[in-house]
């Protein structure tokens, strides 16, 4: 049970969400908490064969960009967000399209 909300899609709503709220205000502890929350969800993502080592890079930059923020650079902090936003796009759109990535 603690495995879907820790790697699932209720992690990546709470750092999505944390992520806009730090964005938005502009509070520093909201990015990092936010960081820190996808860190598991991108870690796992790096297993598929598809994504090899862009999970890594998308956790690498969700921290790069809760310092963005710290240093209130917000627009440079949303860009920096874009390889974990496209790896939540492309999963939905494959969850939504009922394609699997590994062969049962």
């Amino acid at each position: 049970m603690w495995a879907a909300i820790v790697l699932g899609w209720p992690a990546v709503v709470m750092a999505l969400t944390a992520f806009a709220a730090a964005l938005r205000t502009g509070r520093t502890s909201l990015g990092f908490v936010g960081a820190a929350i996808a860190t598991p969800f991108c870690l796992y993502v790096n297993g598929y064969p598809l994504f090899h080592w862009t999970g890594a890079i998308a956790c690498g930059a969700n921290f790069l960009a809760a310092f963005l923020i710290h240093r209130g650079r917000r627009d440079v902090a949303f860009t920096v967000l874009l390889p974990f936003l496209i790896i939540v796009t492309v999963l939905a759109v494959f969850a939504l399209r009922h394609i699997r990535l590994l062969r049962a």
